[in-house]
């Protein structure tokens, strides 16, 4: 027995879009590990790989999701994800569709362990958000598909060093960088 044993992963607050396409992820490595997700302590079936994708976010996937994680040479190892915390948001109401994509950060200072993205697609598309630390070592990523509109995403930077970070926008062939500063 392996004791004690931490938590692999970032806890995340995730915000996303009614009928968007959600991708949260969690890896330790190994080709002896094996996966198996869980959304409030239920096992989710066929969800055994270290990435788990909805496909259609609605109301009954909010929820906390972990993913344990064993080792078959390792037998008496068991990990646990931090929390992944899945909440609905809807599309910020516009009159027209935007004609170009944009990023913006509404909070450039975080202060309240909450970085607030807002961003425009002028036609559906995956986005991808990766923040990374000076050192240029990803240190969140998250993705998630929408229909062209304008949309707001709640990043939770609970856990992470006051320090400047940076946050990388992706969307077909749209990329934005944002410099970010965290206080405490």
């Amino acid at each position: 027995m392996y004791s004690p044993q931490d938590s692999v992963g970032e806890t995340q607050d995730t915000t996303v879009s009614q009928d968007s396409s959600l991708t949260i992820s969690v890896s330790v490595g190994g080709e002896h590990s094996l996966y198996q997700w869980k959304k409030d302590g239920t096992i989710i079936p066929d969800a055994t790989d270290s990435a788990y994708t909805i496909d259609s976010v609605s109301s009954v996937d909010c929820g906390s999701y972990i993913c344990e994680i064993i080792n078959t040479v390792a037998t008496g190892l068991t990990l646990y994800s931090r929390p992944i915390t899945i909440s609905l948001s809807s599309a910020v109401p516009t009159p027209e569709l935007p004609e170009n994509y944009s990023m913006s950060v509404t909070k450039r200072i975080i202060a309240d362990n909450q970085l607030e993205v807002r961003y425009a697609l002028p036609e559906k598309a995956k986005v991808k958000f990766s923040i990374y630390d000076l050192s240029g070592a990803r240190v969140r990523e998250m993705s998630e598909e929408n229909p062209a509109g304008v949309y707001s995403l709640k990043i939770n930077m609970s856990g992470k060093p006051a320090g400047i970070y940076f946050l990388k926008v992706e969307a077909e062939d749209f990329t934005e960088t944002k410099k970010l500063t965290i206080l405490k």
